[in-house]
């Protein structure tokens, strides 16, 4: 004001227009609301001297709004009698051992991410069963006689926000024979 920097008690600060709804101006701050997609917003706001109200300018903000992080972890499952199987060995995104995965630092739920299998499990013969991640629930499933072996899934979840955000890892799957008795 003057051409010297602005004391803010001298203007009145008011929001212009934004490129996202999700950018805002509060008082002199910039918010952006959580849900606002990845992306590079522009926000309009105006100066006006207290002292002449008619006096006024406008400028813009340039908001850059990044992805959350994620990370999809490793998981070891524990393992499971093949004979018998495991419908519900585990879930990619709960904590098995290496910590769960998570988006900004939370616990990752269906309701922010989608799964996708990127690699299943290879049989060890072929059209044996074979453990499986189901991609709705992230829940880890071990049919019945499935054969002994160390069975890897590789997965990526995504977050729905942000499509293009996404982290892969891998499940591991140990699979063991039955326990065989022979008795005289």
């Amino acid at each position: 004001l003057n051409g010297v920097a602005v004391i803010p008690s001298q203007v009145n600060t008011t929001f212009v227009s934004s490129t996202n709804p999700g950018v805002t101006l509060s008082g002199t701050n910039v918010v952006v609301a959580p849900g606002t997609p990845v992306g590079n917003y522009i926000l309009t706001y105006q100066i006006c001297e207290v002292l002449n109200p008619a006096n006024c300018d406008t400028a813009i903000v340039t908001v850059p709004v990044t992805a959350a992080a994620i990370d999809a972890v490793n998981d070891t499952i524990a393992s499971t009698n093949g004979t018998n199987g495991n419908p519900n060995a585990g879930n990619v995104l709960t904590s098995n051992g290496n910590g769960p995965d998570t988006l900004n630092g939370a616990p990752a739920t269906t309701s922010q991410v989608t799964i996708s299998i990127v690699t299943p499990a290879t049989p060890v013969s072929p059209g044996a069963p074979v453990p499986s991640v189901d991609p709705v629930t992230g829940q880890i499933s071990i049919p019945a006689n499935t054969p002994a072996g160390n069975y890897t899934i590789t997965y990526q979840i995504c977050e729905i926000l942000n499509p293009t955000n996404c982290d892969t890892a891998v499940v591991t799957v140990p699979v063991s024979a039955a326990t065989i008795v022979a008795n005289d």
